[in-house]
């Protein structure tokens, strides 16, 4: 088996991938604005997908879980800035599916809670094909392409400088090939 695929996307169709999520606020008027110090930003849903494109031999992504890192590239695996050291981000599954990329039958989830960051992970409580194991199924073997929908939202702590922070949110999993 091929490594898993996997792709950030849309929650809505049609599900396009997400190259990056803005986190911000909603003032009284509707505007879009920053999140500031001591508030939560609006909640950002996405999708983490394997295999959208349904090749053939993929493997199935297995012991997923979710972290923040500095960035991409040379800061792939460092966790020092801000928005990482401090637990800036929050996440929890709403929803999962496996069957086809274009019609997903989706079943919903009560995940908790969890600010994720230095040390801090949040582990997929239950999986895409909707058993209790933390994976993401492939398509191959038809088992369908599976998906995790996650609701995330930043939660800036008050004594944290405004300015703007970036960083990565990534999918860690293992495979058999």
């Amino acid at each position: 088996m091929q490594a898993p695929i996997i792709t950030f996307q849309s929650n809505t169709p049609p599900y396009s991938v997400l190259n990056s999520i803005t986190y911000q606020s909603t003032s009284p008027g509707g505007q879009s604005i920053p999140v500031v110090a001591g508030t939560s930003s609006n909640n950002v849903i996405f999708r983490i997908y394997n295999n959208y494109g349904m090749a053939t031999n993929i493997a199935d992504a297995l012991n997923c879980y979710i972290i923040t890192y500095d960035g991409v590239g040379a800061a792939s695996h460092t966790q020092s800035t801000l928005a990482v050291s401090q637990d800036f981000i929050n996440i929890f599954e709403d929803a999962c599916g496996a069957n086809s990329a274009t019609n997903v039958p989706v079943t919903m989830v009560a995940g908790s809670v969890t600010a994720i960051g230095t040390n801090t992970f949040y582990a997929i409580q239950i999986g895409s094909d909707g058993s209790n194991n933390n994976i993401i199924t492939s398509y191959t073997n038809n088992n369908g392409v599976g998906f995790i929908e996650f609701t995330s939202f930043a939660q800036v702590p008050e004594d944290i400088p405004q300015g703007n922070y970036n960083f990565a949110i990534s999918l860690q999993y293992v495979y058999t090939s």
